[in-house]
């Protein structure tokens, strides 16, 4: 019994090793975003390793943390919160990121069967504030704009 969890213990260890190593090697982090299950409605974690941005800093990181949060899910039936779109700006000031989303990003939610909406908009303003947030600690606030205005005063619909 004894050797048994020895060598449990060494697959786990080496098992964690690679997974590092691999991370590492390819020049990429893991992150954790997360959905709408459509099926139930509760929100789903989804974790990815994503390349890390050619151009080296925070502000590149982020800005492309959140472009694959537009992209949407990988899961079969989740969905995204916003439409798909780009990240207009993205920078960091000490420990304030400023997001710029374009104007579709209004219309931020995940409709329903009934033609309704299943989550609104600022929920998935809300969401996107704390995933951005629990990926990148050393931010400790965070203001998203969409077309230019603050999000939440007069841009949602």
């Amino acid at each position: 019994m004894k050797k048994i969890r020895v060598a449990a213990l060494i697959g786990m260890v080496l098992l964690a090793a690679f997974a590092v190593a691999d991370v590492l090697l390819r020049n990429a982090s893991r992150v954790v975003m997360t959905f709408y299950t459509v099926a139930d409605g509760n929100d789903l974690i989804e974790e990815r390793v994503v390349k890390r941005a050619d151009a080296r800093g925070l502000d590149a990181e982020v800005r492309q943390y959140v472009e694959e949060v537009l992209l949407g899910p990988l899961s079969h039936g989740a969905a995204g919160f916003f439409p798909i779109g780009t990240v207009a700006a993205g920078m960091v000031d000490g420990e304030t990121v400023y997001i710029g989303l374009p104007a579709q990003a209004a219309w931020a939610g995940v409709g329903s069967a009934e033609g309704g909406y299943a989550v609104d908009s600022m929920r998935a303003l809300d969401t996107l504030k704390k995933d951005i947030g629990r990926n990148f600690r050393q931010l400790k606030n965070i203001e998203i704009f969409i077309d230019g205005r603050e999000a939440g005063k007069g841009t949602t619909p």
